[in-house]
């Protein structure tokens, strides 16, 4: 249930964050929005453990979606323990109001 979960959260981001948000910076490192829709597409397409790394980034400058990902992608895995410390996280990474970057 949770793997299916993952996939219709995936290809809900991927098809419903504007395309502009997914630009990268000319600045080295990606927006974290693209990070999050990246990770996204290689779980999609079943490319490895790439999807990890990137929603770690992402939750870690607080996108709370990055965050469910990653507690939906243990679960899938029977990571229970490690599942529940990133369904904490998403309680944990909510930005701030009016924190929001501008589009």
């Amino acid at each position: 249930m949770a793997a299916e979960d993952l996939r219709a959260l995936c290809e809900t981001l991927v098809t419903h964050i504007p395309h502009r948000r997914h630009r990268l910076r000319h600045r080295p490192g990606p927006r974290t929005r693209s990070a999050l829709v990246l990770a996204c597409v290689l779980q999609l397409s079943e490319t490895g453990d790439g999807a990890r790394y990137r929603w770690q980034y992402a939750a870690g400058a607080r996108q709370a979606a990055a965050a469910c990902c990653r507690y939906l992608h243990h679960l899938a895995l029977g990571e229970v323990d490690t599942a529940r410390w990133w369904h904490r996280q998403t309680d944990d990474v909510q930005p701030a109001p009016g924190d929001e970057p501008a589009p």
